[in-house]
């Protein structure tokens, strides 16, 4: 066995790792899946000793967890939230349980939008096009019980549910306009309630539960509207020439809370409703644009929080219900978003970023006035790889921090995972050859790749190895009668692929190819001379289109290898024969090629090798020797 596990690990080598050996290169230094909820992630938080941030960029911290933060645990026990990338391409659903102080992955694949939550029957509600076309889905915080309730060929948007917690309402633009519909919370009895030809959005639920408040321009101009539930009674709040956004009913059902302006424009002011006397208030008039404007409650008072970008950055404001008292909350040289309200009205939740690619979370307590970093991309980076990391926490980190990052940071640190994981490789090969270890995994024969199979195995060697290579992101390879891990290229991009760039993914491609099936394995080709071109070209491809790849230099050297390889021949595909003689079929592939990809780089090296090999007389001599194994990109 012993002989066996030399033999294997040399193997393993030359299977998959004999092109970088030939390249020169070094091996340099849980997002879950569609749909699902992951288990929740404990917060590395802070906090600010501070009672403003003025003047500052980012607050002095602390950790959240130690002793009592100034937030009493019945504070922000449930809140949930739509956070986006920086460079808003993706957007996930998280749920903070303020009493574990921890953040879950509700939702993360396709875009999801709008989260509300029904504490009565612990269910969230949002809009997500993870299927396609958006649909309105459900599921419950640390359950595996989503559920889409609109599958079909429309849209619906924005879930509202009754404050009763046993229906929804949302929008569909199922009749061809958009209107308002109601449906139970499992997705039955939906019937319209705006039967008209107009644009209807943005319901909300009336107190009592017998009404809902929307905004349309059933009138001409978009203002808000009140029906009742059954399509009767409808009345018209406002008429006027903004155009109104954001509702937003206050606690005790009193007031209505919106963003207005002009079509189009960059200037829109926040204002309130009274349901009573339907007077209309404005609340600011900073000639700005202000919006998403939310009810909280500080001091027990009131108060109204609103993003706005008066002060040139978006930042996050309160202001008094009469208009007074405005505040700068944030105060920083980041764009700060405002995401949610705690459901007590004391804490408010907000992304920030800036323009070199950092984000962050925080959760701000309107009571103690301080500013808790629940997130911190850039800071959490940098501490994590001063730190013993594991790949626990590698992958810890990337699942949350990469459903608010830009492409940039997300391709960093997802490179630094598969680094990691490269490194890694072979030291946890060799644990495959320990004791009887192969000798088991033979006894699985066609399933000895099969991880689902091997953890659910008895045998608690098996079991635990294969439990490891999947939290590892490897995956297994058979090769002559031997198992052994991988690196699973394609997991990384199923699971990370929409949050990197296109440069990333290519990258991703090519490793998984190169790892899905070797080019090169026991010092012989594994395909045919035909797709051996192919993959070269590729490998010019990716280094025309992404000359400044943090990793083009691995790329440059797969070239070098590459043309070593296809030029000098390998044992199964030699170019010269015994007495150094090229070999008839050799040289007409180098023509062939020569004129198929006239013109490229790929093209002019065989130009210039078919020119030396003439001088040669087509002879293996030193000079041609010597110019196949110095070749440079």
């Amino acid at each position: 066995m012993q002989e066996k596990r030399l033999y294997k690990t040399l193997s393993a080598i030359l299977a998959f790792s004999i092109i970088l050996m030939i390249f020169s290169v070094s091996c340099s230094k849980k997002i879950p899946a569609a749909g699902q909820a992951s288990g929740t992630v404990a917060i590395a938080s802070e906090i600010s000793s501070d009672t403003s941030n003025e003047g500052k960029d980012k607050s002095e911290s602390q950790d959240l967890n130690n002793g009592k933060p100034g937030i009493e645990p019945e504070d922000a026990m449930a809140a949930v939230f739509s956070v986006e990338t920086e460079d808003m391409r993706n957007s996930a659903i998280l749920f903070f349980n303020g009493i574990e102080k921890n953040i879950s992955v509700i939702a993360s694949a396709g875009n999801n939008f709008s989260p509300v939550f029904s504490s009565g029957n612990n269910l969230i509600a949002f809009y997500s096009n993870m299927d396609g076309d958006y649909d309105i889905y459900t599921i419950s915080p640390g359950k595996n019980d989503l559920k889409n309730l609109t599958a079909n060929s429309s849209n619906e948007y924005m879930p509202r549910f009754c404050p009763d917690g046993k229906r929804i309402c949302y929008q569909s633009d199922l009749g061809g306009n958009s209107r308002i519909y109601i449906m139970n919370t499992d997705g039955t009895d939906k019937f319209v309630v705006t039967n008209n030809n107009s644009e209807n959005y943005g319901a909300i639920w009336s107190q009592d539960g017998r009404s809902i408040y929307y905004i349309s321009n059933d009138g001409g101009d978009f203002d808000i509207y009140q029906i009742n539930i059954d399509g009767s009674g409808l009345k018209r709040l406002t008429d006027d020439a903004y155009y109104e956004q954001d509702l937003n009913l206050s606690p005790d059902g009193s007031t209505l809370l919106y963003a207005a302006g002009e079509m189009d424009a960059t200037i829109f002011e926040i204002f309130t409703l009274d349901l009573k006397t339907f007077k209309i208030s404005r609340l600011t008039n900073n000639m700005s644009y202000s919006s998403l404007p939310l009810w909280a409650s500080s001091k027990n008072s009131r108060k109204i929080l609103f993003n706005s970008d008066m002060e040139g950055y978006s930042e996050i404001y309160s202001i008094n219900t009469d208009g007074s008292g405005i505040k700068n909350l944030t105060n920083n040289n980041y764009y700060d978003r405002l995401i949610a309200v705690s459901p007590d009205g004391h804490s408010f939740f907000y992304q920030f970023y800036n323009d070199y690619g950092d984000s962050g979370l925080n959760m701000y307590d309107l009571e103690n006035l301080k500013n808790y970093s629940i997130l911190d991309s850039r800071p959490g980076f940098e501490k994590l790889k001063e730190a013993d990391y594991s790949f626990a926490d590698i992958f810890s980190f990337i699942d949350l921090n990469i459903l608010i990052s830009g492409q940039g940071f997300a391709d960093e640190i997802v490179d630094f995972a598969i680094e990691y994981s490269e490194n890694q490789l072979l030291e946890f090969t060799e644990r495959f050859y320990k004791e009887d270890i192969q000798e088991k995994f033979w006894n699985f024969q066609e399933e000895a790749k099969n991880l689902a199979v091997l953890i659910a195995s008895n045998d608690t060697a098996i079991s635990g190895l294969a439990r490891e290579t999947l939290d590892r992101k490897y995956k297994l390879l058979g090769f002559e009668g031997f198992i052994e891990p991988l690196v699973d290229y394609m997991l990384y991009k199923k699971q990370y692929g929409p949050y990197l760039s296109d440069a990333m993914n290519a990258y991703i491609d090519i490793m998984a190819k190169e790892s899905e099936k070797p080019s090169v394995a026991d010092a012989g080709l594994t395909m045919s001379l035909k797709d051996y071109v192919e993959r070269i070209i590729g490998l010019y491809e990716f280094e025309q289109n992404y000359p400044g790849f943090p990793r083009i230099y691995k790329i440059v050297n797969m070239i070098s290898g590459s043309l070593w390889i296809y030029m000098g021949g390998i044992d199964n595909s030699p170019v010269f024969d015994f007495e150094g003689r090229i070999l008839p079929e050799r040289l007409a592939d180098f023509k062939a090629n020569e004129e198929k990809y006239k013109g490229s780089r790929f093209g002019n090296k065989l130009n210039e090798y078919l020119n030396l090999l003439e001088s040669e007389n087509y002879l293996r001599t030193q000079k041609v020797s010597d110019y196949i194994n110095s070749l440079e990109f």
